[in-house]
């Protein structure tokens, strides 16, 4: 953690310089270069979070520790597992792909409460992965990118994905491999 902090204070650091010395160019004025620098700072942070996404999920327990922040500090306790089948109206024979899948928790669920066709998970972390096919072995397990996947066109009824597009560098390509997925009128 300290090293984390480090880096941060650095950025900080390196961030409060570049100020100071724009301020001391005559045609800027204080409020555009902080805008700027905040704007640059915050493309520098959303960089290093997107390289970064790997070593947050490479031990199972970070994804816990976020779980369990979540779940202390909210102010209204909801199951989003729960909310998500209810809003899914899941029949129990849909084709499903869990994009982000994690420790395959959400798919579990889904075939605990008796999904009975396909599911797989997907996910970019090989702990997760390996974590997901050790608690349970009859879901489909896929190791991968979220913005290439490795599917046939028309392949699955859903594709859920639950807190993981803002991990993703191209949002916008990563939905398109979802929809390519899909079968035509299906839902995402």
């Amino acid at each position: 953690m300290a090293k984390r902090k480090d880096i941060h204070f650095r950025i900080e650091e390196k961030l409060l310089a570049r100020f100071e010395s724009a301020l001391h160019y005559e045609s800027l004025n204080k409020t555009d270069v902080l805008t700027h620098a905040i704007q640059q700072f915050c493309i520098k942070v959303e960089c290093e979070k997107m390289n970064d996404v790997k070593r947050q999920y490479n031990v199972s327990n970070h994804l816990q520790t976020r779980i369990d922040t979540h779940t202390y500090f909210e102010e209204k306790r909801v199951n989003v597992d729960e909310v998500v089948i209810e809003h899914l109206q899941l029949q129990g024979e849909e084709k499903i792909l869990e994009v982000g899948c994690a420790n395959g928790k959400f798919l579990s669920l889904l075939q605990n409460n008796g999904h009975k066709v396909q599911l797989t998970g997907f996910d970019q972390s090989k702990t997760m992965i390996s974590e997901a096919a050790i608690t349970n072995n009859t879901i489909e397990w896929k190791l991968g990118d979220a913005s290439k996947l490795p599917f046939e066109a028309n392949c699955y009824d859903w594709v859920i994905a639950r807190h993981m597009l803002y991990h993703m560098k191209d949002v916008e390509r990563t939905i398109q491999g979802f929809h390519k997925v899909i079968r035509p009128g299906g839902p995402f």
